[in-house]
């Protein structure tokens, strides 16, 4: 669920980062298949507009280094802590 992409609506691989470091660091496990799309979708509206810092290191070093793998963690982090997975 985690890698399917609207056709022609490629995304942005600074945001297919922050997503593919959700679904592989265990972001995601306590969710049902069902709430992945909708996790995905207010996860990337949270980094837009709270966290765009993180969007910009990843686009401009093209690389996680520990400082910025601790950043998205917190985010990650921080996003746990407010999404709602849909009844």
């Amino acid at each position: 669920e985690l890698l399917k992409q609207p056709q022609y609506q490629p995304m942005p691989a600074e945001k297919e980062v922050v997503v593919l470091f959700a679904g592989t660091r265990g972001y995601l496990d306590d969710y049902p298949i069902s709430a992945v799309q909708d996790y995905e979708a207010k996860l990337l509206e949270f980094i837009v507009n709270r966290h765009q810092d993180i969007l910009e290191q990843i686009k401009n070093d093209k690389d996680i280094s520990p400082e910025l793998d601790k950043s998205i963690r917190a985010a990650l982090d921080e996003f746990k802590g407010i999404y709602k997975a849909p009844a």
